[in-house]
């Protein structure tokens, strides 16, 4: 095969190092780039009368889609052309590297090449405050940060790949972990927001864009501003009083964007905040389908900025198509991006049916509409508690959805299982993509569009206190077995699929924490049910056998607590770890402490008072289960944390 010193660096990492194997032949493929005849991407892969195979490509990054994956379904099919083309120009991957877990640069250029594989052309690094800036000191201090090598040691591993790398910051809000320190409160709005107006914001915002336009080497630069919903209404409102908060936005923005120009980058900006005080109607909810412009504001807008409308609960091309056409009204084609997600946030195992339908949904709008870029983004909101491999399967979704948008719904599927399986390991994607039952748990709307995470709320509850009591017992009531029987078969269902050894050793690392997370639940759900109908009964046996079962409990979320802690290692800076750990640890020592309650209840020097208070609903839900904790504090105690 005839190919460059970089197409050679990038398959030799493919191959030797993530031990990925092309079919017999590849050898004598040879690689032509071609101009697409239209605005798109394409790859076609031919068997030639004369016996060669010929690979033509119009971009850098589908030489390895096109090596990895068409060639196998070229051979499959028999036919003698395979080809994949899509009007979409951009396929787009963000790892957020804010929410504790700063990924290994080593691990990094694994998910770019996956990336590579799958068609990505785009990398956006998301890093709030997690990247190296001369002269702010408490820019990810404590968290990890970047170091100025790294992330062009990242960027340089991607440009093998053909791939571009984009800086992802914040310039507004979503600073927390920045602001939080006391010589920075003068930047403050709001614990969580910059305070506009302020001249050194401005001057600390220029040290974040020198710092990109140094460390990458695009000129594209996503500046976020995206929930900026205090902006205004805290420390600014002292200062200055109310004004009118468009106008105030539209001052921040040009501000920027004028330090952008200095710099000569090409800006971008998360869409919501924007649209919300754009909408005439003024309704209380992110992207109003029934938005109605302000035309006079948004004669106001700067020019050259590229919006990107984020959407991750939508589940119909239709609802995505409908505020696709509200953003046209005040920005054209060139300045939009449509984000999908991939459901990994705020929950202990990924949501991989809500994934999989709102990124066909967002992918299919795209076509329709003529969208140039999609981007797929992977959040990690409270905590990080599960890691960014399982976006993997959501990225191999978008990318067959985006070049191959004629498949059927099943399709779509056997072909992802076929990409993930040759990246991971045969019959990774089936038990991979088995852990959506985690939460999608009997009675829980199909796909879990409602994004359920009764496993991380019943993992981390008091089992004294019992927050979620309500609703675990009322569904058992519903139900056709337990939740404890259930994680217990889907823990024999964990033991016993994949048994080929993945690729990945964090892969198997992942398939025990799992196996382990199921054993947990299966003895500690029900746990709090059981011990407060045994104190209302003053049933002493009963009492003896649960404080046996916290006890046993307590060893095996301390070893669930070392499988978590190997992933983390494996996969990111050790930096945010402590968090989780906090967490496991306080749910052992309070199975201990439970225990020795009920040891001192029986010798009568302690009356259990948590267990005689009468479970009230958490929330109010016509499916028992189908209830969602949206933070860790929520989730493990009632009172102050």
């Amino acid at each position: 095969m005839k190919v460059s010193h970089y197409q050679t660096a990038g398959l030799d990492f493919l191959m030797e190092e993530l031990a990925i194997v092309l079919p017999a032949g590849y050898e004598e493929i040879i690689l032509e780039k071609q101009s697409s005849r239209r605005e798109s991407r394409f790859f076609e892969i031919r068997r030639e009368a004369t016996g060669a195979i010929i690979l033509r490509y119009s971009h850098e990054a589908l030489i390895y889609r096109g090596l990895f994956v068409g060639y196998p379904r070229l051979l499959a099919s028999g036919e003698t052309t395979y080809r994949e083309e899509t009007p979409i120009l951009e396929v787009s991957y963000s790892l957020d590297a804010s929410r504790n877990g700063v990924m290994q640069v080593t691990t990094a250029k694994k998910f770019i090449a996956y990336l590579a594989v799958m068609g990505y052309t785009t990398l956006y690094l998301y890093t709030e405050d997690t990247y190296e800036v001369a002269d702010l000191p408490y820019f990810g201090y404590l968290r990890g940060a970047y170091s100025a090598e790294e992330i062009k040691e990242i960027v340089a591993f991607a440009a093998l790949f053909g791939m571009e790398v984009v800086p992802a910051i914040q310039t507004l809000a979503h600073l927390t972990q920045f602001l939080k320190w006391f010589p920075n409160q003068e930047l403050q709005d709001d614990g969580n927001t910059l305070l506009i107006g302020e001249e050194k914001v401005y001057e600390a915002i220029e040290k974040m864009l020198a710092s990109c336009q140094q460390l990458y080497q695009t000129k594209r630069i996503h500046l976020g501003m995206d929930e900026a919903y205090q902006a205004g209404l805290g420390r600014y409102l002292s200062l200055h009083g109310y004004q009118d908060r468009t106008t105030l936005m539209i001052q921040h923005m040009q501000r920027v964007l004028a330090l952008v120009a200095k710099y000569d980058l090409e800006p971008l900006i998360w869409s919501d905040f924007i649209y919300k005080l754009l909408d005439e109607t003024q309704v209380d909810r992110y992207y109003n389908p029934a938005f109605q412009l302000k035309a006079e504001a948004a004669a106001t807008l700067p020019a050259g900025l590229t919006y990107v409308h984020w959407d991750y609960g939508s589940d119909t091309a239709e609802a995505y198509e409908t505020v696709i056409d509200h953003h046209l009204a005040f920005c054209d084609l060139d300045h939009y991006v449509l984000a999908t997600g991939a459901h990994m946030w705020n929950s202990l195992a990924p949501n991989h049916g809500k994934t999989e339908r709102i990124i066909a949904a967002a992918v299919a709008a795209c076509h329709r509409k003529g969208v140039k870029e999609v981007m797929l983004t992977t959040w990690g909101d409270d905590g990080q508690e599960t890691e960014h491999w399982h976006s993997l399967l959501g990225g191999a979704y978008l990318a067959e959805c985006v070049y191959n948008p004629e498949k059927r719904a099943e399709e779509t599927t056997m072909a992802v299982a076929g990409v993930c399986d040759t990246l991971l390991g045969e019959g990774s994607y089936r038990w991979l993509s088995a852990l959506r039952y985690f939460d999608e748990v009997d009675t829980v709307t199909p796909d879990n569009l409602n994004m359920t995470n009764i496993s991380k709320l019943l993992l981390w509850q008091d089992p004294l206190v019992g927050l979620y009591d309500f609703h675990v017992a009322a569904h058992n009531k519903q139900a056709d077995r337990t939740l404890g029987q259930y994680y217990q078969q889907l823990a024999t269902v964990l033991t016993t699929e994949g048994d080929q050894a993945p690729k990945d050793p964090t892969i198997a690392l992942i398939r025990e924490r799992y196996r382990q997370l199921a054993e947990v639940l299966a003895g500690k759900v029900e746990l709090g049910v059981h011990l407060q109908e045994a104190r209302k009964k003053e049933n002493p046996g009963e009492l003896q056998k649960l404080q046996g079962l916290c006890l046993t409990l307590a060893t095996q979320v301390e070893e669930l607590a070392e499988s978590h802690e190997a992933i983390w290692m494996a996969t990111y800076k050790s930096y945010g770890w402590e968090v989780l750990e906090q967490r496991y640890a306080g749910v052992a020592h309070r199975l201990r402490t439970i225990a020795r309650r009920i040891t001192n209840y029986l010798a009568g020097t302690d009356k259990l008072l948590e267990l005689v208070e009468e479970r009230l609903p958490f929330m109010a839900t016509s499916i028992p289960i189908e209830i969602s904790g949206f933070t860790y504090r929520q989730t493990s105690v009632s009172g102050y944390c």
